[in-house]
């Protein structure tokens, strides 16, 4: 088995396609990861850095030269890693939300001052 035929398997074990998998391990684009696939290029130093960092069960050994299994059993599993990460960006999308909603509610209060400030104006003039 080809070190394409291998990382092939292991996107396919995630449940990813291609262009996922590149997002997952931080790639701008997918370009690299379809390379290999196709067999035109070999994994590198730094994608299988990207690769293992992401997904500290997969056998670096495995994936370069098929030695030993394809998941490494000590560790934390691939399913948790990708868990913690699926929670990681919900948890950031709340924030976001939350800061959309603190920035309508400071609108409203900017308006809220500028309508009293007014009513203040409008009130002295008429004593």
């Amino acid at each position: 088995m080809s070190q394409a035929d291998r990382l092939k398997k292991i996107i396919d074990y995630l449940i990813e396609t291609p262009n996922s998998f590149s997002k997952e391990i931080g790639l701008s684009t997918p370009t690299t990861i379809y390379d290999v696939i196709a067999g035109k290029r070999a994994i590198t130093q730094a994608l299988l850095k990207r690769v293992v960092s992401n997904y500290p069960n997969l056998n670096p050994e495995w994936l370069l030269n098929g030695t030993g299994e394809m998941i490494i059993t000590k560790g934390r599993p691939i399913e948790k890693v990708k868990d913690e990460k699926a929670k990681n960006e919900q948890e950031c999308q709340a924030c976001k939300d939350k800061d959309l909603i603190i920035e309508k509610y400071e609108k409203i209060i900017q308006q809220q001052t500028e309508l009293i400030d007014q009513l203040t104006k409008l009130k002295n003039k008429d004593e």
